[in-house]
């Protein structure tokens, strides 16, 4: 991935009218220091000594500064992909060009050359909640994971969408993820994610709150990072969905949701799941190539939160034949997965930002148009390049964080029959015996006398030590150690008859964690030929 800003460095703006030492007093207090000033009036740049994140955000808490930001690292813009019909991609890259009789309007479009410089979705998973997919077209094949999938219409586990003549689904999935420079076809804004296909409407395009919820619920559960729904019911309350979508917050799963195609406000006519509450929730208005509100779509002031590409918007479509792999299609349902691919790039440009904070850091970097003003939350068209940079400047809030793994637990300790044995030492001066433990624990074992002995030829009494040994514990579970004595241990149980000896085990495990067991054995000394 590119690297985003420069290690160590921040840029801070200072109020008009602040002096030396009110700017000197806010670099302290934000723990930054001076390295030197910019052309711009009253722009100074900082070292850092921590996160740069974390830093700026102290500083913007500054009442003496004006903005900061991370030190961005720019690059050459990212070259347009050699896909054959992308210059019919308005909604990707808008230079004017003529789509279906109408021109442009330059720089209408999700920014996504932009976001490309940063990063083009590798790793994040968006889940197309719809039709199904064509598993098999060409610009999405690569792209589809073959392992989370399902189909909660038919439940046969194969969520194709090939009996729905608009090939909605298929049509949804290569706006958000189709690949991209394989000199095939279209791409999509996030060309190197994954698609999770799940199917929930039938081919006729319906589907039931049954359907919907099992899919939403599926998709967050099995990885998805981003879920498209790019359906709708025009009902003010639907609980279950409302549930699916509670689910998929508690996953840091971002939602994106369709607006309808009504053409009616949603503040006043709702249309679930565009009106739920929930944080992680983005409903998508459609715009055409020249930044207008489109004729059939819906909006809403508190309720649609911003506009995307969604007329005239050439997708993939059947792949029985070349002629039939792509078609243009219109509707909210098509400027949803624009938002979703917008996303699935912040996710992986910012792999720290939660699931609000992504559908936050959508919202604030939405590029103004005049034609959303006033009829949408933002008044603003999608920017998946600004996003990603909003996302790495949002002030620090609490994330939930996974709780730590537990500690490695200890080895339990080595098992004997009896706490106490007697054991005879035969002719030859050996002994052995038996404990438990867990297989492929590794150890040693130490005897020892348990009274002060006065061995030979030694002046003071202490205790004398027999045998040490390591052993490794068997599948079986089952350590049988033998020892035989020396020579002085000998002597020493030919004087006594018989030596209360303290036996340690001490086990140790792959985590180099210890448990110790003891255990006390009477030796008797031989039995005397007759």
């Amino acid at each position: 991935m590119a690297k985003k800003f420069v290690a160590g460095e921040a840029i801070v703006r200072y109020k008009s009218g602040t002096t030396a030492s009110e700017r000197s007093a806010s670099r302290a207090r934000a723990g930054v220091s001076f390295k030197r000033s910019l052309r711009i009036g009253r722009a100074q740049l900082v070292a850092v000594g921590g996160s740069v994140g974390d830093a700026v955000a102290r500083l913007n808490r500054q009442p003496d500064v004006r903005y900061a930001q991370p030190n961005f690292v720019y690059r050459a813009t990212a070259a347009p992909p050699n896909d054959t019909r992308f210059g019919e991609l308005w909604g990707l890259r808008n230079t004017g060009q003529v789509i279906e009789g109408f021109p442009g309007t330059p720089g209408v479009d999700v920014n996504v050359l932009g976001a490309w410089d940063t990063t083009r979705g590798a790793g994040a998973v968006i889940a197309i909640v719809d039709t199904g997919v064509d598993q098999g077209h060409p610009d999405l094949a690569a792209n589809i994971d073959p392992v989370n999938r399902a189909d909660f219409v038919d439940g046969d586990g194969n969520p194709d969408d090939e009996d729905n003549p608009d090939y909605h689904g298929t049509h949804v999935a290569g706006s958000a993820g189709a690949v991209d420079n394989n000199f095939t076809g279209i791409a999509g804004v996030a060309p190197d994610a994954r698609i999770m296909a799940v199917r929930v409407l039938d081919a006729s395009g319906g589907g039931s709150s049954e359907s919907v919820a099992n899919g939403i619920d599926y998709a967050a559960t099995h990885g998805a990072d981003v879920i498209n729904l790019s359906l709708g019911q025009q009902t003010s309350t639907d609980p279950v969905v409302s549930s699916a979508v509670d689910v998929a917050n508690g996953q840091n799963t971002v939602v994106v949701a369709a607006a309808g195609n009504e053409g009616m406000d949603n503040d006043s006519h709702p249309s679930i799941p565009c009106v739920l509450p929930q944080p992680n929730l983005v409903c998508a208005a459609s715009v055409d190539n020249q930044g207008a509100l489109t004729s059939f779509s819906n909006y809403g002031p508190t309720t649609v939160d911003l506009g995307a590409p969604g007329r005239s918007i050439l997708s993939a479509f059947g792949h029985q034949t070349p002629a039939d792999a792509y078609h243009y299609l219109d509707g909210t349902s098509m400027a949803a997965p624009h938002v979703s691919g917008a996303a699935a790039l912040v996710r992986r440009g910012d792999t720290s930002a939660a699931d609000t904070e992504i559908v936050q850091a959508i919202k604030e970097s939405a590029r103004p148009l005049e034609q959303l003003r006033g009829v949408t939350v933002t008044g603003g068209l999608v920017d998946a390049a600004a996003a990603i940079r909003r996302a790495l400047v949002l002030p620090i809030r609490p994330r939930a964080v996974s709780p730590p793994p537990p500690p490695p637990t200890p080895p339990g300790k080595a098992g004997f029959e009896d706490s106490k044995r007697s054991i005879r030492v035969s002719r030859t001066w050996r002994f052995s015996f038996t404990f438990t433990a867990a297989s492929g624990l590794t150890g040693r074992i130490t005897l020892k006398t348990v009274r002060r002995v006065r061995p030979r030829n030694r002046g003071r009494k202490r205790r004398a030590t027999f045998a040490n040994k390591t052993f490794t514990v068997p599948v079986s579970g089952k350590v049988k150690v033998r020892f035989k004595l020396s020579r002085r241990n000998r002597r020493i149980l030919k004087r006594y008859g018989k030596l209360r000896t303290s036996v340690t085990v001490k086990l140790r495990n792959s985590a180099d964690l210890t448990s110790t067991a003891k255990l006390r054995i009477t030796l008797k000394a031989p039995k005397r030929r007759r």
